[in-house]
Formats: C-alpha cells, sequence, structure tokens
C-alpha cells in the first residue's frame, strides 16, 4: 500500500508541498518499522508486559552503641602497702560501687550468628569501705577509704536474635584500668597512716547480656559482666589486685 505522504506529493508534483499536506506530514508519527529499529525494542504487541519483581539488597552489618548504667559487686583481693609502711590491707566485705559506660559493638560476620568486635568504658567508685589493715606485728580496722576505677575495654562478641525482637549477646577480651586509692587508718606500731596512691593496670573480662527494641527504636536490656585486674600503684600502695561482678541496665542504638 502506498503511503499517504506519498500518494499526495504525486497528486501535487509542483516544487512547493501544500501547507496541509506539510502540516500533516510534520504531525505524523514514524511509522512503527522505523520506531523499533531506532529503539531496538520488539513492537508493542511483542513487549513483555508482565511486572518486574524487585528483590530488596540482602541486610546490611550492623553496629550497635550502648550506654551503661549500673553497679559493682568489688572484692578487693590484696592491696601492698609500701615496705616503709610494713603492712597489706584486705577487704573485709564486698563493697558495691555504682558505674557508668559506654560501648560499642561493630559485627565483622553478619548472619544469624554474628561474630564482631567490642570496645567501650567503665568507670565507679567506692568509698568508706571497711577493711583490715594487718601490719606492725598487730590489726587495724579501718572504715574511711575511697577507690575510684576507670577502665577501658576491647574484645570479641557473638550476638543472635531470638525470633524477631531478642538480641543476646556475650562477649570476652581485655582490659586496661587506672584506679586511684586513699587508704587512711591507725597503726599500733606506726600511728595514723594515709596511704593515698593512683596507678595503671590491665586485666580480663567476660559479659552476657540480652537487649529488645521500644517505640522509640531504642533497645533496651541487661547486662552481666565478671571482670579481675592487677592494678600497679605509685606511692604509700604498691599495688591493687580486684575482682568482681558488674550489673548493668543497657540502652543500645543501632548505628
Amino acid at each position: 500500500m502506498i503511503a499517504l505522504p506519498l500518494l499526495a506529493l504525486a497528486m501535487f508534483p509542483s516544487s512547493e508541498t501544500p501547507a496541509p499536506i506539510a502540516a500533516l506530514l510534520r504531525d505524523m508519527p514514524p511509522p512503527d518499522w522505523l520506531q523499533r529499529d531506532l529503539r531496538q525494542t520488539p513492537p508493542a504487541s511483542m513487549a513483555d508486559t508482565r511486572m518486574v519483581s524487585y528483590a530488596p539488597p540482602p541486610p546490611q552489618a550492623r553496629g550497635y552503641m550502648q550506654g551503661l548504667l549500673g553497679w559493682s559487686d568489688v572484692t578487693v583481693k590484696d592491696i601492698n602497702l609500701d615496705s616503709n609502711l610494713g603492712g597489706s590491707v584486705t577487704d573485709s566485705d564486698n563493697a558495691s560501687m555504682p558505674l557508668l559506660g559506654g560501648a560499642v559493638q561493630r559485627p565483622l560476620r553478619p548472619g544469624k550468628l554474628s561474630l564482631g568486635v567490642e570496645g567501650g568504658f567503665i568507670m565507679g567508685w567506692q568509698g568508706n569501705v571497711q577493711t583490715v589493715v594487718v601490719g606492725g606485728g598487730a590489726i587495724a580496722v579501718s572504715a574511711n577509704n575511697d577507690l575510684f576505677l576507670m577502665e577501658g575495654f576491647a574484645g570479641l562478641y557473638a550476638d543472635m536474635l531470638l525470633g524477631d525482637k531478642l538480641r543476646v549477646y556475650a562477649g570476652a577480651g581485655g582490659l586496661l584500668d587506672y584506679a586511684h586509692a586513699d587508704l587512711n587508718y591507725n597503726d599500733p606500731t606506726f600511728g595514723y597512716i594515709n596511704a593515698n596512691s593512683d596507678g595503671f593496670g590491665s586485666g580480663v573480662y567476660t559479659r552476657a547480656g540480652f537487649d529488645f527494641p521500644m517505640q522509640s527504636g531504642m533497645r533496651v536490656g541487661f547486662c552481666w559482666r565478671w571482670f579481675d585486674t592487677h592494678i600497679n600503684m605509685s606511692g604509700g600502695i604498691d599495688s591493687v589486685e580486684l575482682d568482681g561482678m558488674q550489673y548493668m541496665l543497657t540502652f543500645t542504638r543501632s548505628m
């Protein structure tokens, strides 16, 4: 079949195309075969009209930032005094001290069971702790003692989701401590003694906990932590050995 524009040109052989025919040529779309060649696509009758399904990307590795608030049940296993003071100190009871801290957990291998690294800090303080002082051939009891601890820790952890919401985790690693101790007592031989020292030490820790999401998006949970550390002091106290359990409320946000 001869296209209408060609037929029109045959009917009007003059050098100028009439205005109605020129307008018709200008407004007429190119034929379907030309459109297919230009677009390199099949004709509309052959196009695949099925809806393309969308597959979401796999979940990305997430990290967690935690706020820690709780207390420590601390045992002073040993306090070695300077040789000039001639004695040693042991804690007569397990004293509690409040603690405040923060932690970050970053997964290295995400999955149903995620493995990663964690780190953070904890600080706490302890006052008016009763101790027994052995020195100078006699025993003295002191109840006016103060201890301040600041700790940085780092280690490995693993976590997993139980169901859709509850997350459980456990970790272990090493720690570095700073401590300040102020010990006051009356010794039968040396009289009134104030042993005031600070220093740095190292130790180990393990911890385990759980958390679950709130409507605000924050995860709230609880954490148990055991630690053991040896701190070398300078001044009237040579060294301090501590261990204990820590109990913390955790306030966690995804990063």
